[in-house]
């Protein structure tokens, strides 16, 4: 997501726990622009999670640091009771 990872704690989230507000603010954008990109979309959402999960270079070539993904999705299984999404 373009952008969510330049908005809040840099690099992997060093020094941030995933409960952190800062982090939670940027856990609720990442989500936000997923929504935007999927149009809401739970089969579309699912297809670009697998991608990412299926496919790990993928993530490089958009410019996405793998370590800030994880991080990321752990702050959203924070943000929704330990629930990943």
């Amino acid at each position: 997501m373009a952008g969510a990872d330049r908005e809040g704690p840099r690099g992997n989230g060093e020094g941030y726990a995933a409960e952190d507000p800062a982090v939670q603010a940027l856990a609720g954008r990442w989500m936000e622009l997923v929504e935007m990109f999927t149009g809401g979309n739970p089969g579309i959402r699912q297809s670009l999670e697998n991608m990412y999960k299926n496919e790990p270079g993928f993530a490089a070539q958009q410019g996405h640091d793998p370590a800030l993904y994880d991080y990321v999705r752990r702050a959203q299984a924070a943000r929704k009771g330990g629930t990943s999404v």
